[in-house]
């Protein structure tokens, strides 16, 4: 499942737990987050018939940590490639989001599914260190990428004037995660894994420094990114 079928927003410095109540859906906010709802309503209906459903809700999955190998389609990423290509971001930007390695994503999926307790849980694997937008910004700068800050109206124009922007179909809802303080990926209570995994040497780092550059080279390697001003592709 995702992290995403809550609606929920809790307050700064609240975690959202495993057992928060997911929904409602008509304030999720797309069609994949509804999707994942109506899947968790029907595992709840299977587990009051006794069936031992686990789910495992995932945040933000990001690259490996050898490589930074990663799908290139998720919002998060699309959202920063169109700001490379526009060469701009809306002033103000604070969200942040909860990159999660793919092969921690991976191993801690395994292994809570071969454990014999723990079956009809639910397990949250999210990254507890958040990562700000604006890191992401200053990391593609110091790479040598120009990067305005503009007014969040003069910059959406920017990005709609150009139309082969990777942002061009996500606009709209970037703009509105842009406008909300501290942006809509909530922080995630994953105590319940955390406790499942103790002594399997599974533990999500943090994505910043040294994976954050890891991952930025791997975005340039295959052309995601665009190179720098003043450098060829």
């Amino acid at each position: 499942s995702s992290t995403g079928v809550s609606a929920t927003l809790p307050e700064e410095g609240v975690r959202l737990a495993e057992d928060a109540p997911i929904g409602p859906p008509e304030a999720l906010s797309n069609g994949y987050r509804h999707t994942k709802w109506v899947c968790e309503r029907i595992i709840g209906l299977a587990r009051e018939r006794g069936l031992p459903v686990s789910v495992y809700r995932v945040d933000v999955v990001t690259g490996d940590q050898a490589n930074g190998a990663c799908q290139s389609q998720d919002f998060v990423w699309l959202s920063i490639r169109g700001i490379a290509e526009a060469q701009a971001v809306p002033a103000g930007l604070d969200g942040h989001f909860h990159p999660t390695p793919v092969d921690y994503v991976s191993g801690a999926l395994l292994h809570l599914a071969r454990r014999v307790e723990g079956v009809g849980d639910t397990y949250n694997l999210s990254n507890p260190r958040r990562l700000a937008f604006a890191e992401v910004i200053d990391a593609l700068r110091a790479r040598g990428h120009r990067i305005d800050e503009m007014d969040p109206k003069a910059w959406v124009r920017k990005v709609r004037s150009q139309r082969d922007n990777a942002l061009q179909p996500l606009l709209d809802q970037f703009a509105g995660f842009a406008a909300l303080p501290g942006g809509v990926y909530p922080d995630i209570d994953c105590a319940k894994a955390e406790a499942a995994l103790e002594g399997a040497g599974i533990s999500c780092p943090p994505v910043r420094g040294a994976l954050l550059e890891t991952y930025l080279d791997f975005f340039g390697e295959v052309g995601y990114l665009p190179a720098p001003a003043g450098r060829s592709a």
